[in-house]
């Protein structure tokens, strides 16, 4: 684990927005995908909320807030989560929703996570709904995208049935776009979930929610540009006191400038174009790969419960969600530091 640091003195204390808008990533198959979801609600006897672990706050979903009620919270991707604060996270979440919380890991091997997920499934379904005339539980999976809901079907399948998975997933979100035919993932008691499409935030209100949610991968990449992502996770790093970058890719030491750490990227993994130039659109790929997959450390980009609420996450943007600056192209005064 790295050790939790200031901020890199001499560095940057606030981030450039760019002027640029991002698309509105809200697809016909997501608004589709919720209406099934209210239609099924009443049939289940559970459901599973997924959220990823480094993003605890900023990925709650409040169109998603229906499903509220009877229901287990999985904060995904623990393991690339800065673990001193998970319990403080959880014990907010669990107060404010009234709902157990569990965490699980980003691998598919690690058993004892899954067998408690299913242990919480069961017992918060029996607790309030009673057991079908088959003793057969119906559970709804729901999150926003690409935070894990299809791979935790498939450890589950893996761990309770022994068989080989059943829904698509895949690194990037929209690989689920509707609503699928129940999944058995155990046998005793019979348990059959129904996978959903990732549902993302209707609207975004700053920047930094905006730009955490696409360093988790709930955006497409491309939607917000790779290098842009890749220079706020350097702020980030930075601002969280974390350079392991620096050993990783080669580096002389902590650096504000992007482009210097995707030419040591490109240099160290060998993305060179003919005539030698440096790759840096691959470099940016890689860059926030390694971090997306805890190559650069464990860190949660939300700061910790005690420090969350009193402070803004960034700028408001305007409508719906632009992810710009302020007209006159200044920066914005720094959100609360995460940590790592």
């Amino acid at each position: 684990m790295l050790p939790a640091a200031a901020a890199v003195r001499g560095l940057r204390s606030c981030f450039p927005f760019r002027e640029s808008t991002l698309t509105h990533w809200f697809p016909g198959h997501m608004n589709k995908g919720l209406a099934e979801m209210r239609k099924r609600l009443a049939s289940v006897d559970c459901v599973v909320e997924v959220h990823d672990a480094r993003i605890p706050l900023t990925g709650r979903n409040e169109s998603l807030a229906f499903l509220h009620g009877n229901h287990v919270l999985v904060l995904n991707k623990a393991d690339r989560a800065e673990p001193r604060s998970q319990k403080s996270f959880a014990k907010l979440l669990s107060e404010e929703g009234r709902v157990r919380v569990l965490h699980t890991t980003s691998t598919s091997t690690a058993t004892v996570d899954k067998e408690r997920v299913l242990d919480a499934i069961v017992e918060t379904a029996l607790r309030t709904k009673p057991k079908r005339a088959d003793g057969s539980l119906r559970v709804l999976i729901a999150g926003m995208p690409n935070v894990g809901k299809s791979s935790l079907i498939n450890a589950l399948r893996r761990v309770h049935l022994g068989r080989a998975k059943c829904a698509a997933t895949g690194d990037r979100p929209g690989v689920t776009r509707a609503i699928q035919t129940q999944i058995m993932v155990c046998e005793d008691p019979p348990v059959y979930i129904l996978d959903t499409p990732g549902v993302m935030i209707p609207k975004i209100n700053d920047s930094h929610t905006g730009l955490r949610l696409a360093l988790v991968g709930t955006l497409r990449d491309e939607l917000v540009g790779e290098d842009y992502i890749a220079d706020y996770l350097l702020y980030t790093l930075n601002r969280a006191g974390v350079t392991s970058y620096v050993d990783r890719y080669k580096l002389s030491g902590p650096t504000d400038i992007i482009d210097e750490v995707l030419t040591a990227v490109a240099q160290r993994m060998g993305y060179i174009m003919k005539g030698g130039a440096p790759n840096i659109h691959v470099a940016a790929q890689r860059f926030i790969r390694d971090w997306r997959h805890g190559e650069l450390g464990r860190m949660t980009l939300d700061p910790p419960p005690d420090s969350a609420r009193p402070q803004q996450t960034g700028p408001a943007l305007p409508d719906q969600v632009s992810l710009s600056s302020p007209a006159d192209g200044s920066t914005i005064e720094q959100p609360p530091t995460p940590h790592g």
